[in-house]
């Protein structure tokens, strides 16, 4: 596990990302997939898109629903497959808050039970919103934990969302 969260932090920590119009139209079109009812929250998309555009970060093939048998129409499930038995949510913390969200924990349940997810990664990024041609993006690894354990720290807040407070989290400062 030690080298997991070494490694995971070290890509997070070392990735940066000029602002483009590539990143702002990419985040645009995201925005318009019926899954974001706020446009704001589609910007905690950056370092996912960023990443992989930058082959630091992969994602599975895109899953088929095991009732019907069809793939679904995107790949949901999980924002990084780290490995064949590894496979990442990263959840953005709000610079003003202590928490990470989890939302939708159905789903996250089910993807957990599929073997699409199996961690929780927080992190934060130095601009939240309103990006500018030009600006340098740049993210910190907080800390990760299995799936089960992050929703069982969690708070309740609503039906279906949760909220992680990252001192929960394990980091590199931490001895595992």
């Amino acid at each position: 596990m030690k080298d997991l969260i070494k490694n995971i932090a070290d890509t997070i920590n070392n990735h940066t990302y000029v602002v483009d119009e590539w990143l702002l139209n990419r985040l645009d079109e995201e925005a318009k997939k019926p899954a974001y009812k706020v446009r704001e929250n589609v910007d905690a998309l950056a370092l996912e898109f960023t990443a992989q555009r930058a082959g630091k970060m992969k994602v599975d093939k895109i899953a088929t629903n095991p009732e019907t048998g069809e793939e679904e129409d995107y790949q949901w499930r999980h924002d990084w497959m780290y490995d064949e038995n590894t496979f990442i949510d990263l959840k953005r913390k709000p610079i003003k808050w202590p928490n990470i969200c989890l939302n939708d924990i159905p789903k996250m349940i089910e993807s957990y039970e599929r073997k699409q997810l199996t961690h929780i990664v927080g992190y934060t990024q130095n601009i939240e919103h309103d990006y500018k041609i030009g600006q340098i993006l740049e993210f910190e690894f907080k800390g990760i934990l299995p799936f089960r354990e992050a929703v069982n720290l969690s708070e309740r807040k609503g039906d279906t969302w949760r909220v992680l407070n990252v001192d929960y989290l394990q980091n590199t400062k931490l001895k595992v």
